[in-house]
């Protein structure tokens, strides 16, 4: 009786089984649906990610100190550009110096060479007044017949070769054109005068009037005289 007794009674207690287990997991159910929710706050986990802040390795006591960073360009340009601009002007200062010292060293022998021209005029217009004063008198009346006209002749023609070599010095190194100018005239009417007197003393001289001779001699004369100041209308 045992035995059949057992199949039956698991047949009873099956169905009471099922529902004593399906309340029991209803209860069970809420209950562990109120412990779940009461976890949940907790159960999130929060991450906190700190980073380390990294500080320079401290120098040791003895640890060498950095040598100091050179001077920058900018810096050291103001300086340098003063010295470049010092530079400069002591450049022009020296070149100042040499013009003008090239100009008066010029200047003074432009005045040093018109002195000495100023002075061997000086003499030529001596001897050209003193030439013309005996030509002068060569042209006197009756000179032409006189017993040393030979001789005077002679020696006028001998102060007039001395004379013209003199003007033609000059001219050469005359300091202007209008110096040189004047030393031609001079030359010009010596040599006019000189070959006009001695066309009168060859056998055709008769026919040269009187009033040439005096003519070259005017010229002459007037020649030295601007040799020796010089015409203000002369261009």
């Amino acid at each position: 009786m045992t035995g059949m007794a057992a199949p039956r009674l698991s047949k009873v207690l099956t169905p009471a089984a099922t529902v004593l287990a399906a309340a029991c997991l209803a209860g069970c159910g809420g209950a562990v649906s109120s412990v779940i929710s009461s976890l949940k706050p907790s159960v999130r986990p929060s991450v906190n990610v700190s980073i380390p802040t990294l500080k320079p390795p401290q120098p040791s006591a003895t640890a060498v100190a950095p040598a100091p960073p050179p001077a920058t360009t900018a810096a050291s340009t103001p300086a340098g550009g003063s010295s470049l601009a010092w530079l400069w002007v002591a450049l022009g200062l020296l070149v100042l110096i040499v013009v003008i010292f090239v100009i008066v060293r010029a200047s003074g022998r432009r005045s040093a060479k018109s002195a000495g021209w100023q002075q061997r005029m000086g003499d030529a217009y001596a001897r050209g007044a003193a030439l013309h004063d005996s030509m002068q008198l060569a042209e006197s009346p009756g000179a032409l017949n006189a017993a040393d006209a030979p001789g005077r002749w002679l020696d006028i023609q001998r102060r007039a070769d001395d004379l013209a070599q003199e003007l033609y010095a000059l001219q050469e190194n005359a300091p202007g054109e209008d110096e040189r100018a004047r030393v031609a005239d001079v030359l010009g009417a010596l040599q006019a005068v000189r070959s006009t007197m001695a066309a009168e003393r060859t056998p055709e001289g008769i026919r040269i009037p009187p009033e040439r001779i005096r003519s070259r001699l005017m010229s002459f004369e007037m020649a030295l005289r601007a040799l020796r100041t010089p015409d203000p209308y002369r261009s």
